[in-house]
């Protein structure tokens, strides 16, 4: 029967194409871990310097104000 093969063909492309997207939604979990802790890192950075910012404009102030 030759709708059988075929079928059966249908069914390994499938699978085939399953197996695939589940390997590109890992890479793309992967991508996104990459992406969320330098996020996380450079908005730290951003804080950090923020601060150090404010903390030299007090002390240029209190320059001035001397």
């Amino acid at each position: 029967n030759n709708y059988t093969g075929d079928m059966k063909m249908t069914i390994d492309a499938l699978m085939n194409d399953l197996k695939i997207m589940k390997d590109e939604i890992k890479d793309i979990k992967e991508i996104n871990t990459v992406l969320m802790n330098k996020l996380d890192k450079a908005y730290d950075d951003r804080i950090e310097l923020r601060a150090s910012n404010y903390s030299m404009k007090d002390q240029l102030k209190g320059i001035a104000d001397a």
